[in-house]
C-alpha cells in the first residue's frame, strides 16, 4: 500500500532522505529500524547522527529531511503541546520544527488559549488535534506512561498529572 501511495504521489524513488538523529544508542537503534520500514515501502533513507548542539541546530534551521525527538509537557494541558509545537508562530527553535502551518489551526489554538471554559476549551483543541491528524507533519510513535507504586502504609499520596 506504502509503494501505490508513493506512486500516487508521484514521489521519485532517486530522492534519499536524510535521517537526523542525536549520537544517543537508543536514537540510533530506532533509526535503523525506521530506515529499514522505509527500505520496504521503496524510500531510501541514510542515518546522519549528530552530537546534541549541532543536531538541536538542524533541526531548529530546518535543514533535515527527517528527525526523531520526543516532548514532554512542562505542565498538563492541551495549549503545552498544540501551541509550541503547531502554532505556525513558533516554527523551528520554539518548538514548531516540522514548521506546520496551518491557519485554521493557528486560529483554534489561539482561541483555546483565550476560553476560561474547560469544556469548551476541550472542544477547540480537539477540532485543532483532529486537523493535525489530518495534515500529519509528525509521525506519533508512542506516549510515556509514568506509574505511581505506593505502599499500603503510606497515607495522603498526592500524584501530580505532569509526572504520572
Amino acid at each position: 500500500m506504502a509503494k501505490a501511495l508513493l506512486k500516487e504521489a508521484n514521489y521519485s524513488p532517486s530522492t534519499k532522505l536524510h535521517f537526523y538523529v542525536t549520537a544517543a544508542q537508543d536514537a540510533v537503534d530506532m533509526a535503523e529500524i525506521i530506515v529499514s520500514y522505509l527500505k520496504d515501502a521503496g524510500i531510501e533513507a541514510q542515518i546522519r547522527t549528530l552530537e546534541w548542539s549541532a543536531y538541536k541546530s538542524a533541526i531548529n534551521n530546518g535543514d533535515t529531511d527527517m528527525f526523531w525527538l520526543g516532548w514532554l509537557a512542562d505542565y498538563p494541558d492541551s495549549e503545552n503541546f498544540l501551541y509550541p509545537l503547531y502554532h505556525s508562530s513558533n516554527a523551528g527553535a520554539a518548538g514548531n520544527r516540522t514548521r506546520y502551518k496551518n491557519a485554521e489551526v493557528d486560529k483554534l489554538i489561539e482561541t483555546g488559549r483565550k476560553t476560561a471554559d474547560e469544556k469548551k476549551q476541550q472542544a477547540i483543541y480537539k477540532t485543532a488535534e483532529e486537523l493535525i491528524l489530518k495534515d500529519t507533519p509528525a509521525l506519533y510513535f508512542w506516549q510515556n506512561r509514568g506509574f505511581t507504586a505506593v505502599a499500603p502504609r503510606i497515607r495522603n499520596s498526592t500524584s501530580y498529572p505532569a509526572i504520572t
